[in-house]
């Protein structure tokens, strides 16, 4: 799930400036009324996991 995740969303985010991503964010979020803590964990957990599994690849 979170591979498709990342590959649905990373594309859409890199072809805009982070000004026009923060806003878009933004709206996001106050439209779907998520807090920003589980928000912001969320990405860390996805960061963290993707960053061992680059690790691994990286030994391997």
């Amino acid at each position: 799930m979170s591979r498709n995740f990342s590959q649905s969303v990373v594309p859409r985010w890199r072809s805009q400036t982070p000004a026009q991503m923060i806003g878009m964010e933004s709206k996001n979020v106050r439209k779907l009324r998520i807090p920003t803590k589980l928000l912001l964990s969320r990405t860390m957990i996805a960061v963290f996991l993707f960053s061992n599994f680059f690790s691994a690849a990286w030994k391997a």
